[in-house]
């Protein structure tokens, strides 16, 4: 379909791999080295581009970091965003989370699209969708309100469905982390 237009050395680097890798931040959420290693495998098998497979990889980290925030404490922003920068091994991923930090203040979403991206490829969408949690992160909503508001040019319909998927992502790890709190000497929920 949409994909097909795109040249191959390009499908490598899109958020497929970033919508399915989830489970990966739930299973790994301790460890993440692991985390990293893992999400890098699962996502080889259909992305062969570094910044497809780092996609994922943050992915996954930032829904062990939202399943990890104690379910009695507001998430910290600042804490989020500072655990997150140290994440990648990519400098384009290290940069798109130091602009989250100086975006979460900011009303102008066509200056958030234009620093972040709303695009199908994972460095244009996995940062951005993390910025829209932190933007809204108890209310899912509006999280999901103010993701479809950025908007997108190319392939508009496809990228939606799947930037909202990663973001349900995130979401769904924090609120979960809420409602099924865990004992701190079980582990996983």
């Amino acid at each position: 379909m949409h994909q097909q237009k795109l040249s191959s050395k390009f499908l490598g680097c899109l958020i497929g791999a970033a919508m399915r890798i989830a489970p990966v931040g739930l299973l790994y959420r301790n460890n993440s080295e692991r985390l990293r290693e893992v999400a890098h495998k699962a996502s080889s098998i259909t992305h062969s581009h570094e910044l497809g497979k780092e996609g994922a990889a943050l992915q996954a980290y930032a829904v062990a970091l939202a399943v990890n925030t104690p379910s009695t404490e507001a998430t910290d922003r600042e804490i989020f965003i500072l655990k997150l920068q140290k994440f990648p091994q990519n400098q384009l991923y290290k940069e798109k989370i130091a602009s989250i930090r100086e975006l979460l203040d900011e009303q102008d979403r066509l200056r958030v699209v234009a620093v972040l991206g709303n695009g199908i490829e994972a460095i244009r969408s996995v940062p951005t969708a993390i910025y829209c949690f932190l933007k809204q992160p108890r209310a899912y909503e509006d999280c999901v309100i103010y993701a479809i508001s950025l908007g997108g040019e190319a392939l508009r319909l496809y990228m939606k469905f799947n930037y909202i998927t990663i973001l349900k992502c995130v979401c769904l790890a924090y609120f979960l982390s809420i409602v099924f709190p865990r004992a701190p000497d079980r582990g996983i929920l």
